[in-house]
């Protein structure tokens, strides 16, 4: 799940000279290569511990395994890389420790604008590192980095189907450049980590380069364009990291406590009120492979803010969980529809996080009491429990409303059990308790491998709610095919008139869904493009009693890509919607019922953004139930070196119906500046016309790893008396300064 704002073309993925830094290149090292072709890595053990500055001249790296001899996956698969990249390995009681030299021919031309953590650095050379401590084939932990030396980590579900880059890990980088290319050193601790309890372990691992100029990936393990389009990704397909002896996770205690101090003024009465907290979590390692999280009076002032959005289609807005405690082992507790990258949000979700914490409509917080999550292993065995409380809560919503929720207790309880290489068989039971209110969901799912491309999956799953039964079921299946050129991928769905999932993500009930998509990807040797996608998606939503279509849906897609970063795309939608009831597309705008076909069009484009100043933009327009509309959305930014970043993003939506007509606009920029890549400020500023402006500025100081000062700033006005839950804006208006100090021990 991505962010809301512009990046590149809509639902597609696409995948600035730094300043240089005199710094004297790496002496050279020489170690033992791993023998050709087995893509067998065994660290050394040092005798000391390298000092992280990036430069490589610690003569314990003369120690170190050695690994090259990279390939590439693009542009030319298989062939040596054009950079050469040398990685040394080693690993002490403390750390596992990564050093790596990335040579370049023309370092001036190296790319670094991002320093911030967790920054986007996609159009940026990095060198990243996937590990998978369990030998799943499927999820591993991610650490990228780039030549300034910036944080980026993230977890890696089912082989590429899900990356979690709001996953935060404890570890150290820096990075140094030189007249030769760049270098970095990594230290990853192993309390970072969850891996087995054995006497030596064994390790999924690769690592991979990337040179933004010439868009080449190169990998220390070739990986195949056969993979299809989570190639890199490929965890199965991985080398191995082999030998680490004696190694432990450390003390089996890590605490978290926080100091949270600020003040807010209340736009609806005009009130001023001071607030103070104390919070925390506990981690415990309850064994080697299972992991308890407990979490009091948690907090989540430093998260980052949702982006509005203007909803045009029947299903509610998805906004992405981002809050931290949910983050980790999130991805053990997946249960729903296999994502489909190249298609609109439409999947099911029958445990979402952001159900717990927020009111119905997403637009208030509910503070959360405590409570406990446990994730981990046993054997075959992938085991994840969560149950948490959230507070009573009665006060005004700030649009003219009330927040009425009582105090409520969330349990999930997710067991999977791996079979063979790839293949997985699973179960959740799901349960909300409050007073008036029970809601209980159970079901299984699989995953299964059919053959190199070919996989099959599918999950059933029934509720218990009082006052509705029978019908009270879903369940869905797939075939999906995913290779160097072909991409396929079908699913049947059906979902019961009387199914209640109060802590998933149901677009509808009461339907059956066929869902096609068929994808055709071409590698061009020669001419202006280096890949281009062609696409036909097919929907079709019924009524489960009568058959009845809903909701018919035949897009076709041609998506082609530069061979530096940029793009262009043209989408055509014919659509068929069938109302029984009047939609509601906008307070006070009603749609009425009847049978609606109409034809839309998308075009929109990306520039380089291996330039300073970057750009994409998109435009939408055809009819539209009983009238039409437009809509037009543009973003630049201007990165002039690393830790700056400025962009806008501006969006408009005009509808004219016959039942009335409405315009939409739509401003949000950002200012983003790195002191280093521990001290970063940024300030974020949302209009929305007739509606909204939100501003808020944050500063977060890592003053350690894993301990930060966060302060937060942020201003809502609200210039209506209603909240619209189709074009949600979020927060209760007024001003709220608070900060928050948090301590890793």
């Amino acid at each position: 799940m991505k962010r809301i704002v512009l990046r590149g073309l809509a639902a597609l993925v696409f995948s600035y000279p730094a300043v240089a830094q005199t710094v004297p290149p790496a002496t050279p090292i020489t170690a033992e290569p791993q023998v050709p072709g087995h893509y067998v890595a065994s660290p050394v053990r040092f005798a000391a511990p390298p000092v992280i500055d990036g430069k490589l001249d610690d003569a314990v790296w003369r120690t170190a395994a050695k690994l090259d001899g990279f390939k590439q996956l693009v542009p030319d698969e298989g062939q040596p890389a054009t950079e050469p990249t040398e990685v040394f390995l080693g690993y002490d009681d403390e750390n596992l420790y990564i050093g790596a030299r990335c040579y370049d021919s023309e370092p001036q031309k190296v790319f670094a604008t991002a320093l911030a953590r967790d920054s986007e650095i996609i159009y940026d050379d990095t060198l990243q590192v996937i590990i998978d401590t369990y030998r799943s084939g499927r999820n591993g932990f991610l650490f990228t980095t780039n030549s300034a030396g910036v944080e980026v980590d993230a977890l890696v579900r089912n082989e590429g189907e899900e990356v979690n880059y709001n996953w935060d890990a404890i570890w150290t980088v820096r990075s140094t450049r030189d007249s030769g290319g760049w270098s970095t050193e990594i230290a990853i601790p192993w309390r970072t980590l969850r891996f087995p309890n054995a006497p030596e372990q064994d390790w999924g691992f690769n690592v991979e380069r990337f040179v933004s100029r010439k868009q080449e990936r190169s990998y220390w393990k070739p990986m195949r364009l056969a993979y299809g389009f989570y190639a890199p990704y490929k965890i199965s397909q991985f080398g191995e990291l082999t030998g680490l002896a004696g190694v432990r996770q450390g003390s089996r205690f890590h605490f978290a406590p926080y100091l949270l101090a600020g003040g807010e003024r209340r736009a609806s009465d005009g009130d001023t009120s001071t607030n103070g907290r104390l919070g925390g979590d506990v981690k415990v390692n309850v064994t080697t492979d299972l992991v308890a999280d407990l979490t009091y009076r948690t907090d989540f002032s430093e998260t980052e803010a949702d982006e509005a959005n203007v909803n045009l289609t029947r299903s509610p807005l998805l906004f992405p969980e981002k809050r931290p405690f949910f983050l980790e082992g999130a991805s053990l507790f997946y249960f729903g529809d296999r994502p489909e990258p190249n298609h609109p949000n439409d999947e099911n979700f029958l445990f979402f996080s952001r159900q717990i914490g927020l009111t119905p409509d997403g637009r208030a917080e509910i503070p959360l009491l405590g409570g406990v999550k446990l994730t981990g292993h046993q054997g075959p065995y992938d085991v994840g429990a969560l149950s948490l409380q959230t507070e009573a809560v009665h006060k005004p919503d700030g649009y003219g409303g009330r927040v009425d929720e009582p105090r409520t207790t969330y349990s999930v309880l997710r067991m999977k059990r791996l079979i063979g290489d790839s293949s997985s068989f699973g179960v959740l039971g799901i349960s909300k308790d409050a007073t008036g209110d029970q809601n209980r969901v159970g079901g299984f799912d699989w995953d299964v491998s059919l053959g190199p491309s070919l996989r099959n999956g599918g999950y059933f799953a029934k509720s218990s709610t009082p006052g509705l039964s029978g019908k009270d079921w879903t369940g869905s299946t797939d075939f999906y095919w995913d290779s160097r050129n072909l991409r396929f991928h079908y699913v049947y769905t059906e979902v019961g008139q009387n199914f209640n999932d109060e802590l998933g993500y149901i677009n509808r009930i009461g339907v059956r869904q066929y869902r096609a998509d068929n994808n055709l990807v071409l590698w061009p040797e020669h001419g202006p493009f280096r890949q281009a996608w062609f696409t036909y998606n097919f929907d079709y939503i019924a009524d489960r009693n009568t058959n009845e279509v809903q909701t018919r849906i035949n897009n076709v897609q041609a998506n082609a890509y530069f061979h530096n970063a940029a793009g262009i795309s043209f989408k055509a939608y014919d659509e068929l919607e069938v109302l029984t009831t009047p939609l509601q597309i906008k307070r006070g705008l009603l749609i009425p019922p009847g049978s609606y076909e109409f034809i839309n069009y998308f075009v929109g484009f990306q520039s380089d953004y291996t330039k300073a100043v970057g750009s994409a933009g998109q435009f939408a327009w055809g009819d539209y139930y009983d009238g039409h509309y437009f809509r037009a959305i543009g973003y630049a930014n201007y990165r002039p070196w690393a830790g700056v970043l400025a962009e806008i993003t501006a969006q408009r939506t005009q509808v004219d119906l016959k039942e009335g007509s409405f315009t939409e606009d739509i401003l949000l920029g950002q200012l983003a500046y790195s002191f280093t890549p521990r001290l970063s400020t940024r300030l974020w500023v949302q209009w929305a016309r007739d509606t909204n402006l939100r501003e808020k500025l944050d500063v977060d100081w890592e003053l350690r790893p894993g301990s930060h000062l966060f302060v937060v700033y942020q201003d809502i006005r609200s210039y209506v008396d209603f909240f619209d839950p189709r074009q949600p804006v979020f927060g209760t208006p007024g001003r709220q300064l608070l900060t928050k100090i948090v301590f890793l021990f």
